[in-house]
C-alpha cells in the first residue's frame, strides 16, 4: 500500500499524463496503467517500492516527463545505492571509525575488491556500479557489519538483520549497543543474502 505521499505524486502524474495524451476519462485510464504496468486493479494494491516505480516510470512516459522518466528508471538502483551507503555507516560505527566518511570507506573495499569503475570524478561513483556490484559491495559490507557485531560482544545476542537506519555505538563498558530509528519502513528491511 502506499503511503499518502506516494498516493498524492501518483495523483499529480495521473493527471499530467491524462493531460498530455488528451485522454477524456481518467479513470479509465488509471485502471488501464494499473491493469498493465502491474495486472491490479485498486491502487492499494501497489507495493510502495518496484510497483511504485513501474507506474511512476509508466506515467512519466505517457506525460513525456524526461525528469521523471530518468528518476524512475534507476529507483531500483539508487535504493540499493542507499542500503550500501547505510551499511557502510553501520561498519564504520561498530569498528569505531567515527572519522572515517563512509563513501571514502566504500572506494577503498571497491580497490580492494577489484571493482572499482574507472570514473572517479566525484566520491559518489561508486553509485553507478552496476546493480549485480551493488549487490556483491552491499554483500561484502553485510558480512563484516555481522562480524564486528559477533565479535562485539560474545555473551549477549545481538540481532544480525541489517535494519535500515539502524545505528551502533560502543558504551561506556566497551560493549556493543543500537537505537532504531524512530519508524523502519519495511520497504528497507532487506534480506541481504538473498537480494
Amino acid at each position: 500500500m502506499l503511503t499518502k505521499k506516494q498516493a498524492a505524486l501518483f495523483w499529480r502524474c495521473l493527471a499530467a499524463a491524462a493531460d498530455r495524451q488528451a485522454v477524456p476519462d481518467r479513470e479509465a485510464y488509471r485502471k488501464r496503467v494499473l491493469r498493465e504496468e502491474l495486472g491490479v486493479e485498486h491502487l492499494r494494491d501497489v507495493d510502495r517500492t518496484e510497483g511504485f516505480d513501474r507506474l511512476m516510470l509508466r506515467l512519466a512516459q505517457d506525460a513525456e516527463d524526461w525528469h521523471g522518466l530518468s528518476y524512475y528508471s534507476v529507483a531500483g538502483e539508487r535504493r540499493l545505492a542507499d542500503l550500501v551507503a547505510d551499511c557502510a555507516t553501520q561498519v564504520l560505527d561498530l569498528s569505531s571509525q567515527l572519522g572515517v566518511h563512509p563513501v571514502a570507506y566504500i572506494s577503498g573495499i571497491l580497490r580492494q575488491s577489484g571493482m572499482s569503475p574507472l570514473r572517479t570524478m566525484d566520491g559518489d561513483y561508486w553509485m553507478d556500479l552496476a546493480p549485480s556490484d551493488l549487490v556483491r559491495l552491499l554483500q561484502i559490507l553485510d558480512t563484516y557489519r555481522r562480524r564486528l557485531i559477533k565479535r562485539g560482544d560474545p555473551a549477549r545476542i545481538m540481532p544480525l538483520a541489517f535494519v535500515h537506519g539502524r545505528r551502533w555505538f560502543i558504551t561506556t563498558t566497551g560493549t556493543i549497543d543500537f537505537k532504531d530509528p524512530p519508524e523502519t519502513s519495511p520497504a528497507f528491511r532487506v534480506n541481504i543474502l538473498s537480494a
